[in-house]
C-alpha cells in the first residue's frame, strides 16, 4: 500500500523547474511545473471570485490563452483520439493570480477555492517593461514547445531536458485551465518580470503514462461519446458551433448515431471497442495492491488498468467475426449521413449528401428510398455535395458549390448558369444558404460561412448595405459554422450545425434555447 501511495502523491515527471541560477539566459523565460493532489477545499469567506486583487489580464489575454491552449492540444502530433476541448476556470485563474502576486518563482497555491482535488501548474517569468505586459498565451506556447525535446513512444525527455510542461498543456483528460499574472520587480534573480501562473484541473501527468491516446480525432474520447470540434473532444449540446461525430466503431461495436457512443461486444471495451476487456496490471486483484472493485475509485487510472475488475465490460470470446456486411463501424452508411445542403420544395424537406437526396414529408416521413435517390433525376447535371440549397417564390431553385452557383427550373439548369459568385460579388465555398420571400418582391438570399452572413437582394441584384454581418448580430445565440439552413412548409427558419439544428422563433431573429437532431423529426427506417 505504500507503494501505491507514493505512486498517487508524487510529483511527476520530474518536478525540476527547468533554471540553472548560475548560468540562464537573460533572454530566455524561467519555467517549472509541478502537481498537487488531494487538496483540501478552502471553505472559508475569501475575496469574493469576481473580484481580482490586482488583476492584469483583460478578457482578450484569456480568450488569447485559452484559443492558443485548444488550437495546441487540437493539433498535437502524433495525433490523439481522447483530447478533450479546454474551458476558462474562474477559481482556478483566482488562485493562479493570487499566487503570481506572491513574486516567488516557487510552486504553491493560496488556500483551495476549487472543487478539485487534483490541479497541476505551470508557472513562468520573463523580463519585461510594466506597461507592456506579457501574455499567457507566449507562456503557453514556452510550454507547448518542449515538444520538441519530448519522444511520445519512449514517452521521456531527450537527456537534460523538461517537457513536463508541454505533456501538462497536451494531458488528454485535463479540460481547466485558469491563469494569472503580475509584474514582480524581484522575482528569483531577475529585475523586472512579468511572472504568469497557470493551474490545471484534473492535473495529470501520472508517472509511466502518455499524455494522450493515438487514433482518430474523438474517436476515444473518455465520456464515450465521438461528438467532435476542431479535433477535440467536446459534445455539441455545449456550444452553437460545427459540430460531427467522428465515432467509429471497432470490433462488432455498434454505433448509435443519436447518442455518437458505441455499445461494445463482449470481450472489448473503451469508446470505439478497440481495447481488449482484461486486466492489465499486475496489481489487479492482488492483495497488497488493489485487490477487488472497491480499489477503483482509490485513483482516476486504476479502472483503466483494471477494466474487467471495476465493471466496465464484461469478458467475452474476442475471436468472433462480425456478420456480414457489418463493419467495425456498426451501423450502415444511411443511418450516419451528414448532409451538405436543405431545402424546401414543394412542401417536402430535400437533403443532400453525394450523389444522393432524400425527401421527407413535412411531418418527417421519408419518402425516398432509404439510401436515397440520385440527385441528378430531379436537378440534371448538379454537382456532388452543394454546400447549400434554396427555393424561389415561382417555383425555381438554387445551389452553391464552391465557387458557382447553380439555379433550376424544374429539371432544367436556367440558361446561363452555373455563374460564378465572383460575378454576383460574393466569395466562395459557402457552407449554408436560404432564400426568404417576405423581403420584397424578388426576396432576399442569406448565404453563411463561417460567423459571417450575406444578404443578396434579388432585385436590385446586389449585396444589401451593411453585409456581410456577424452571424450572432443577425441570430443572437448563433455563433460560427452553420453547415445548413432551411426554411420549413410553415416558413419557420432553421439553421443546421452537423447533425443538429436550432429553430429561429420569430421575426426578431431570436433563437431558440435549444438544438434537436435532425433525425429525431426527419427519420431514416430501421436507424
Amino acid at each position: 500500500m505504500r507503494r501505491l501511495l507514493s505512486v498517487i502523491f508524487a510529483i511527476i515527471l520530474s518536478a525540476a523547474n527547468g533554471q540553472d541560477e548560475g548560468n540562464h539566459d537573460p533572454n530566455e523565460p524561467l519555467v517549472s511545473h509541478a502537481s498537487f493532489y488531494n487538496m483540501t477545499p478552502y471553505m472559508a469567506d475569501m475575496q469574493p471570485l469576481g473580484i481580482r486583487v490586482g488583476e492584469t489580464l483583460l478578457p482578450s489575454d484569456r480568450t488569447d490563452t485559452l484559443d492558443r491552449h485548444n488550437s495546441l492540444r487540437g493539433n498535437a502530433s502524433p495525433q490523439s483520439s481522447d483530447m478533450e476541448y479546454m474551458s476558462w476556470d474562474n477559481e482556478l485563474a483566482y488562485m493562479a493570480q493570487v499566487w503570481a502576486e506572491g513574486c516567488r518563482f516557487v510552486h504553491g497555491n493560496p488556500p483551495n477555492v476549487s472543487p478539485y482535488t487534483q490541479i497541476g501548474q505551470n508557472i513562468w517569468a520573463f523580463t519585461g517593461n510594466r506597461d507592456n505586459p506579457r501574455s499567457p498565451a507566449d507562456a503557453t506556447q514556452d510550454w507547448y514547445d518542449e515538444v520538441y525535446d519530448y519522444s511520445y513512444d519512449s514517452n521521456t525527455c531527450a537527456s537534460g531536458k523538461v517537457c513536463g510542461h508541454y505533456t501538462q498543456v497536451v494531458w488528454a483528460s485535463t479540460n481547466k485551465v485558469g491563469c494569472g499574472r503580475a509584474f514582480c520587480p524581484y522575482i528569483s534573480y531577475l529585475r523586472n518580470a512579468w511572472y504568469v501562473v497557470c493551474n490545471y484541473a484534473p492535473a495529470g501527468n501520472y508517472q509511466g503514462q502518455h499524455p494522450y491516446r493515438l487514433g482518430p480525432p474523438c474517436s476515444q474520447c473518455n465520456s464515450g461519446i465521438g461528438e467532435c470540434y476542431n479535433g477535440l473532444c467536446r459534445p455539441c449540446s455545449e456550444h452553437n458551433e460545427r459540430c460531427e461525430c467522428a465515432q467509429k466503431c471497432q470490433n462488432c461495436g455498434r454505433l448509435n448515431t443519436q447518442e455518437c457512443s458505441c455499445t461494445c461486444a463482449d470481450g472489448w471495451w473503451g469508446a470505439d471497442c478497440s481495447r481488449p476487456c482484461v486486466n492489465t496490471h499486475e496489481w489487479c486483484g492482488a492483495n497488497p495492491g488493489w485487490p477487488d472493485e472497491r480499489a477503483c475509485v482509490w485513483a482516476p487510472y486504476i479502472p483503466l488498468e483494471c477494466p474487467l475488475m471495476c465493471g466496465l465490460c464484461k469478458g467475452g470470446d474476442r475471436s468472433v467475426t462480425c456478420e456480414p456486411g457489418g463493419d467495425a463501424g456498426g451501423e450502415d452508411a444511411a443511418c450516419n449521413l451528414k448532409y451538405t445542403a436543405f431545402t424546401y420544395i414543394d412542401g417536402k424537406l430535400y437533403t443532400f449528401q453525394g450523389s444522393q437526396l432524400w425527401r421527407f414529408r413535412a411531418n418527417g416521413r421519408l419518402l425516398s428510398d432509404r439510401n436515397g435517390e440520385k440527385a441528378r433525376k430531379y436537378f440534371k447535371k448538379l454537382p456532388k455535395s452543394p454546400s447549400g440549397a434554396f427555393a424561389y417564390a415561382n417555383g425555381n431553385v438554387g445551389f452553391v458549390k464552391g465557387s458557382k452557383i447553380y439555379i433550376y427550373s424544374g429539371k432544367t439548369l436556367l440558361s446561363g448558369y452555373p455563374k460564378t459568385l465572383q460575378s454576383l460579388n460574393l466569395p466562395k465555398n459557402f457552407k449554408a444558404a436560404y432564400h426568404r420571400t417576405d423581403q420584397g418582391n424578388a426576396g432576399k438570399t442569406y448565404f453563411m460561412k463561417g460567423d459571417k452572413v450575406w444578404r443578396y437582394d434579388e432585385s436590385k441584384e446586389r449585396l444589401d448595405n451593411g453585409y456581410p454581418k456577424l452571424l450572432a448580430d443577425v441570430f443572437p445565440g448563433l455563433r460560427s459554422d452553420p453547415s445548413g439552413a432551411f426554411i420549413d412548409g410553415e416558413g419557420t427558419l432553421h439553421i443546421v450545425f452537423s447533425k443538429k439544428y436550432f429553430t429561429i422563433a420569430d421575426d426578431n431573429r431570436s433563437v431558440s434555447s435549444k438544438s434537436k437532431l435532425l433525425s429525431s423529426k426527419y427519420r431514416i427506417p430501421d436507424c
